[in-house]
């Protein structure tokens, strides 16, 4: 099943100061697209990642925005981890950011192949040497 991305538009209203434009509140959160639109000057923009526990901010991109054009600041998606805290400085204002993201994500990693629902690994616990093969329903332990 596809992620259903939400988007929030926030608007920046100060110049020359982090202003949070996303915080991670679930175990998992995938951040798609933050786009940027300025219809004032051209400004600088710079976008940072506050991670849990660390006390600095890690820039991710610092770009000049065209006025009037919408720029993509992501390349890639980016996963954070809940308390995880976005932000962006831009030079001039109003700019207008929009964050598109999902949370708690499905993730199978770090997890047992039990948590699969077609995986049955209780009725017959598998033994050294065996594999996981197709019974028409379930994968089952077998030789």
């Amino acid at each position: 099943m596809a992620n259903a991305y939400n988007t929030t538009p926030v608007s920046i209203v100060s110049a020359n100061s982090d202003i949070t434009i996303f915080t991670a509140t679930a175990s998992t959160s995938l951040l798609r697209s933050i786009r940027v639109v300025c219809t004032g000057a051209a400004p600088t923009v710079i976008l940072k990642v506050l991670k849990t526990g660390q006390s600095s901010r890690l820039q991710l991109t610092k770009e000049a925005i065209t006025q009037d054009v919408t720029k993509e600041l992501l390349s890639d998606i980016l996963p954070l981890e809940a308390g995880d805290v976005v932000t962006i400085t831009s030079t001039v204002q109003p700019v207008t950011v929009f964050v598109s993201y999902v949370t708690n994500t499905a993730s199978v990693a770090g997890q047992a192949v039990s948590v699969l629902t077609d995986v049955d690994t209780t009725t017959a616990a598998p033994t050294t040497g065996q594999v996981l093969t197709w019974d028409a329903s379930n994968w089952v332990p077998a030789t």
